[in-house]
């Protein structure tokens, strides 16, 4: 769906340009199997599913110690990763659009097994200040240039 959903964009010509950037928006990160599905995050806003997942169509690339996949490849489908992967240093990186970062922030507040956090936040945190062993996991280079420190 969504290669149906970029070649239609495409062919409208209404894809963003390369330097569009975050257009306002911040890069989310959601840390599979970290979440407790109980569904705290999206009692606060719809932007997320009872099991902490962000929309699909806002995925960027999924980073496992290296990428799983990238930009512009065949998308994934995330039950599966998530069902063939023990390590919960895997994430899935997203995009939060303009609109959506404070009710983002707010679901933040309410889901305590730090399974969403924002991709600065990642980055910018040393690694002996991980709240949790997951939170020292693989950061891209490429990733660095996105993120406030």
């Amino acid at each position: 769906m969504s290669q149906k959903r970029k070649k239609l964009l495409t062919d409208e010509s209404i894809m963003p340009g390369v330097d569009a950037g975050l257009a306002g928006g911040r890069l989310l990160v959601y840390f599979l199997g970290a979440s407790n599905h109980n569904g705290a995050t999206a009692s606060i806003t719809a932007y997320f599913d009872d099991e902490d997942n962000p929309p699909w169509d806002t995925w960027i690339c999924c980073i496992a110690g290296k990428e799983l996949t990238k930009p512009d490849e065949k998308p994934f489908d995330l039950r599966i990763v998530i069902s063939q992967r023990n390590n919960t240093t895997d994430y899935v990186l997203s995009w939060v659009p303009p609109e959506w970062i404070e009710e983002v922030s707010d679901a933040m507040r309410v889901e305590v097994t730090g399974a969403i956090m924002w991709a600065d936040t990642l980055v910018s945190r040393p690694e002996k200040y991980a709240i949790f062993d997951f939170h020292r996991c693989y950061i891209p280079v490429w990733l660095e240039q996105y993120t406030v420190r």
